[in-house]
């Protein structure tokens, strides 16, 4: 935890606006109360609290926070739906390290393994 945390303060079990757990959220929130605008802060908490696509195991639900890059892999990425907010749900892989098949919204993606790396998921408990 930063310096500039409030005693007391629970980090975990929070909801957000949806009624979901939001760690990242809480954490975001913290490190603004303390009075911290270094954006190098945040971008420490969401690579310490987050994990990328293809660290999920099947079943596992989570929000994208980022796509990484600035590319056309990362462009594209965005254009079939894998933009911050949405949640995505790790379905499964296919044999022989093949691609991550994951949902999202009402589709089912099969992403290669290089580019589920791109995406920095929050996992939901």
């Amino acid at each position: 935890m930063s310096a500039g945390t409030p005693t007391g303060q629970r980090i975990g079990n929070h909801l957000d606006n949806s009624g979901r757990p939001s760690h990242t959220s809480t954490l975001m929130r913290v490190v603004r109360n303390s009075g911290c605008r270094c954006r190098a802060s945040l971008d420490h908490f969401l690579r310490e609290f987050s994990m990328t696509l293809d660290q999920l195991t099947p079943g596992q639900r989570g929000r994208i926070l980022r796509i990484q890059g600035v590319d056309s892999v990362s462009s594209r990425l965005r254009e079939m739906g894998f933009v911050a907010g949405e949640w995505v749900e790790y379905v499964c892989r296919a044999p022989f390290s093949g691609p991550v098949k994951c949902g999202l919204a009402d589709a089912r993606i099969a992403v290669r393994n290089g580019e589920a790396k791109r995406v920095e998921v929050e996992l939901i408990a």
